[in-house]
Formats: C-alpha cells, structure tokens, sequence
C-alpha cells in the first residue's frame, strides 16, 4: 500500500512538472509564431511586390515595342513638313491604348494624331534620352495641354544616316491607376508605383489606405526610398493603427513598388492559429491525463503496452504527414502517417520491390528523385530536401516535399533513411500560376517579348553543333485596317485566331510568342538534319505560315484582308546569339514589307544572291 501512494506521488509531481513544461513550450511557441508569420508576411509581401512589379514592367515595354512598331511609318517622313508629319500621324489614332500619340522632330517640335501640338518638347528628359536611341519614359507625370498628369513614353525614329525625331505617346494616371488596380486582391491591402521624389505615380484606387494620398509621406509619414536601389521593409503607425509595408526596386528610373498591409491581418492569423494550438494543446493535456491513466496501469498488466501502441499508429495515420523509414540492411521500408494518399493497401513493411514500384509513381519530369534515392549511400551528406510530383490513388499527380535524414553506423555507412512527405501541391500550383501570368501573353495565350527572349537564349546557349535552329518574325499584312474599319475588339480576335494557327503549325505553344502588337515571333529546333532537309522543313512552315494566316475578317458589311510577311534567320549561318538572329529576321521581314508582303524570306547578305544553311 505504501508503495503505491509513493508512486501515486511521482506520477502526480511528474504530472505537474509536464503541464509547467507544456505551458512554458506554449509560451515559447506562440513567441516563435507571431515571429515567424511576420517573417512570412514579410517574405509574402515582397514577393507580391516583385511579382506585380514585373508585370507593370512587362505591360510598359509592350507599349514601348508597339511604339517601335510604329516608327517605323516615319522613317521614310520628312519630319519638317508638317503636312506629311500630319497625314501620317493621323493613321496612329487609338492604337495601344494610348490618350495621346505624337510625333517631334529633330527640333523638338511637335504634332499628335489629332492634327494639334503639344508644344516644343526638347529640354524634356524622355526626348533627350531618345534622341539618344534609346526607349524612354519620362521620370514621372506631367500636365499635358488638356491638364491631364500622363506618363510619357517615348521611342527613337531610326534613319540610315541617324535617328531623325521621337514617336511617343502618353498615359493618363487614371490608367496607371487602373493597372494597379487589375492586380489588387483586396482593400486590406494597397499597392503603389513611386517615383525617385516620392510621388505616386499610380496606386489602388479601393483602398482606404492610398484613396486620397499623392505623396508617399501622405501614407507612410518619414518614410524614405533607398539611396542604393535595394528592397526595404517598414513598420509605422497612423492614428493609432499598425501597418507593413514593402518598397520593391522595379528597374526603371528609380521608381519603386510599395506593397501594404494592415499589421492586424497578420496580427488575425495568428490569433486564429492560437486558437488551434490551444484546442491542441487541451487534446494534448487529455490525452496525456488518459495516457497517465494507463501507465499507471500498466505497472500491473503489460499488456496494456499492446493498446498504447495501436493507439499511437492510429493517431498518426490521421496526421497530413507520411512518414517513412528505411533499413539499409534490412532492406524494408515501415510506413506511418496519411499513407493512404499514396497507397491503396497498407502493410506492416514493404519490400525493395514494393519501393522500386513507389518511386515509378513519381513524375517522369521529376525523375532524378529516383537516381537521388538511389544513390544516397554514395553520398556523404545527411540531410536531404526535394520537392517533386507523385501518383496517388486517384491517378493524379501532386506535388510533396520530402524532408528526410540519413543515419550511419560506427563506420559511416548509411544504416536507415528517415524521412516525411508533406502534400505541398496547393503552394506549388499558386506559386507555378504566379511565374505563368508573368510569362503569358494575357490576350493570345502565347509566350510575351521577355519570356519568349528567355526561352530562345535557353535554347542556343544549350543547342548541340549538330542541330539547325530557325528564327521566324512574322508581321501580319494590313492589321491596322482590321482596328479601324472592324473595331478593337475584332483586333484582338484576329490576334488570338492567329496565335491559335501558330500554335497548331509549330506544334507546341512554348516555342511561339507574341512580341510586339501585331508581330509574332517563333523558333524551329531541328536535330541531326543535313541543311538540304533543314531548309526544305524550314521553307515549308514559312509557306503553311503564309498561307494559313491569310484570312477575310467581317463585321458591320465590311470585309478587310489580312495575310503575314515572315524573315527568317538561321543559326549558325546567320549568327548564334539571339540580338544578332532577331536583328537579321527583322531585316528580312523588312525587305519583304518593302517587295508586296505576304511572302517570306531568308536573310541573305548583300554578295549573296541564294542563302544556303
């Protein structure tokens, strides 16, 4: 008896000493909580910043590139009479979506499509910069002639003898506004585009935090941009209310992108999680009181042990994780956790057969997982961490990370790999979304200028000496008139009816893009082939391009024909880096513009009467 009030009294005091010791992790813990969302709201912030950064980065140099696309009407123009300044100006009407677009001369005289001028622009920064053959845009708002702030865009007009004026068109900052505003999730939280004197450029309209602000202190009070072009995180309150905020560099000027949120969203979330861990916590208490309540019985009857164990497996098979472990010895796998995502029948242990037929349900994309598992015994590191796609039961494929550790013997050799997966398929599908809107052309589907750039640098830098690679600009014939005559939204019809037909010819929507307004660009990978069978397959989807393109478009009883011209240059004959194969296309595309359009043409050097690849 007196044994047993002895052990009553340790248990009791070991009771007390756990629940001390799970207050204190409780404390500690939502210590490390708030700490790491701030981290992660931190880290959220920022890469939403960048994130919306380059897509207004991205819509600004479409809107450069359609520019370009325009000047060229004006490199044949004598630029000081205004008469012929005048009627070419006035075919420029709408396009881009621009408030204004205009045209100066070498003086900095001015003339917009609408007949009238805007005054003599040459002190201003964006006409100084062109002029000096580079694309611009003007270092912050101005008032134009009708008192409307617009951001200036501005492009060169490129002669043989030099650049003989500047096309440039203008933004309201309603427009900005509007931009900003596409990206906007919520009124929580606000964005902002700011220049290098701290004046909002463009913000969210619906957010209470930006609605009446015009300069950065109106919302952030002392704050100061960068000095060196770096990101910066802030904490500040106004009228009593606690906020964050992230000034992301965006690379043009020095302007930055500010993302804001209320510290109370933060401040929610971790309320919320509290609560669970404290409905956690409690479970855990109970089922300690219980577990407490079986040890003590268990001191008389060992089997209860038995009980505990299947208990413990039960648990864990309710858990998110799938916990593994193997024995390089033995050469079995035991299994614990929500096991039943992958596996339809579960089993005690598993088989090296029943492993080799886990790792064929991994995706065939992500395939070096097999080969990293396979050779871990060879490798001297412990800790291993990957991410990659797996067949469950239901035949689809998820994405998990696995997070696992290697443990060795006296000698060094691996004795048991431990590990956990975790089904990470919700992040890694917003995150790949993310990084999709970011490469897409939002109306056509197909790759935009800079992603397009991306892929086919990707492709010559890693080309083997064997393989022929052709480059295509395709320009389609008579757009312009599609815009006027049928309506904007007819144009941006016969844009995505065009994009689809590319798609189909090349066979795969990765190696097509759209690159300026009505100018397509695409590249043919051929490996092993001798040049006669190169061109011929070359040739032949430049006369498919030609002749599927060519199409009648209809609306309100009018009828306008459009057809593409294409220049093609191949590498290597022509060059291997990509500025150098766009600039040669162009050239080809240029000369077919020049000799009645819709046909095609090689690049071809001016001694030179046949190209050969």
């Amino acid at each position: 008896m007196m044994k047993t009030k002895r052990t009553h009294l340790w248990a009791l005091i070991l009771t007390v000493f756990l629940l001390l010791a799970l207050v204190l992790i409780f404390i500690l813990f939502r210590n490390q909580l708030n700490k790491k969302l701030q981290e992660t709201a931190e880290t959220q912030l920022a890469l939403n910043a960048s994130a919306i950064s380059a897509v207004f980065y991205t819509k600004l140099d479409d809107q450069l590139t359609m520019l370009e696309s325009q000047a060229r009407y004006f490199q044949t123009i004598d630029l000081s009479d205004y008469n012929d300044m005048k009627n070419t100006i006035l075919s420029t009407k709408g396009i881009g979506g621009f408030k204004t677009i205009g045209v100066a001369n070498s003086s900095g005289a001015t003339i917009n499509y609408n007949g009238t001028s805007s005054g003599n622009i040459y002190l201003n920064d964006y006409y100084q910069e062109a002029m000096q053959g580079e694309n611009a845009i003007s270092e912050s708002t101005i008032i134009d002639e009708e008192g409307d702030e617009v951001l200036v865009l501005a492009v060169p007009i490129r002669r043989v003898d030099g650049i003989s004026g500047v096309i440039y068109g203008t933004f309201t900052k309603s427009t900005l506004n509007s931009i900003i505003d596409s990206v906007s999730s919520s009124e929580e939280d606000a964005h902002l585009l700011i220049n290098a004197d701290g004046e909002l450029l463009a913000k969210t309209s619906s957010s209470s935090i930006s609605r009446t602000a015009s300069l950065l202190e109106d919302v952030i009070p002392d704050a100061m941009l960068p000095a060196d072009g770096s990101s910066k995180i802030l904490y500040y309150n106004v009228n009593g209310k606690k906020y964050l905020a992230v000034l992301v560099p965006i690379g043009i000027h020095d302007w930055y992108f500010a993302n804001i949120l209320p510290e109370s969203v933060v401040s929610q979330q971790s309320s919320q999680i509290m609560i669970y861990v404290v409905l956690t916590v409690v479970g855990v208490i109970a089922v300690f009181g219980i577990a407490l309540l079986y040890i003590l019985s268990l001191l008389r009857r060992n089997d209860r042990i038995s009980d505990a164990n299947e208990r413990f497996r039960l648990a864990a098979a309710q858990s998110h994780n799938i916990i593994f472990s193997y024995d390089y010895k033995s050469h079995f796998m035991t299994i614990e956790g929500n096991a039943q995502l992958i596996i339809p029948h579960i089993k005690p242990e598993y088989s090296l057969s029943d492993i080799e037929s886990f790792l064929k349900l991994i995706h065939p994309e992500d395939a070096n997982i097999r080969s990293q598992f396979n050779s871990i015994p060879k490798m001297e590191q412990s800790a291993f961490l990957s991410e990659f796609r797996l067949k469950c039961t239901d035949s689809n494929y998820y994405w998990f990370r696995m997070n696992a550790s290697v443990i060795r013997d006296e000698h060094g050799k691996p004795a048991q790999l431990i590990g956990s997966l975790f089904n990470v398929d919700e992040q890694m599908n917003k995150e790949m979304k993310l990084i999709e809107r970011a490469e897409t052309d939002s109306l056509t589907g197909l790759l935009n200028k800079g992603a397009f750039h991306t892929k086919l640098c990707k492709i010559l830098e890693e080309r083997e000496d064997t393989s022929i690679l052709a480059l295509f600009i395709i320009d389609l014939d008579n757009f312009k008139a599609v815009n006027d005559n049928l309506g904007h939204a007819m144009g941006d019809q016969v844009l995505s009816d065009v994009a689809d037909k590319l798609s189909v010819i090349f066979g795969n929507k990765n190696i097509v893009g759209r690159i300026g307004g009505d100018e397509f660009a695409a590249f043919l990978l051929i490996e092993n082939a001798e040049p006669s069978k190169a061109k011929q397959l070359i040739t032949q989807k430049a006369s498919l391009i030609c002749e599927r393109l060519k199409e009648n478009y209809n609306a309100y009883k009018l009828e306008v024909h459009v057809s593409a011209s294409v220049g093609i240059a191949i590498c290597p004959r022509h060059g291997s880096a990509y500025d150098v194969l766009y600039k040669k296309a162009d050239t080809a595309l240029y000369h077919v513009k020049k000799n009645g359009k819709h046909i095609y043409a090689f690049y071809q050097e001016e001694e030179h009467h046949e190209e050969e690849i």
